[in-house]
């Protein structure tokens, strides 16, 4: 059982670091996107 534990808490800690990846990329790509577009209007 507390094998099991460990490694439900070493998982949880993958996805949360994954979910944080994930969600700092979405967040770039949208600044990128924001960005481009003044550019656009700009020029």
């Amino acid at each position: 059982m507390v094998v099991n534990k460990k490694i439900l808490i070493s998982s949880d800690k993958a996805v949360s670091n994954f979910t944080v990846y994930v969600l700092s990329a979405y967040i770039i790509s949208l600044k990128y996107n924001a960005l481009r577009q003044l550019l656009e209007e700009t020029c």
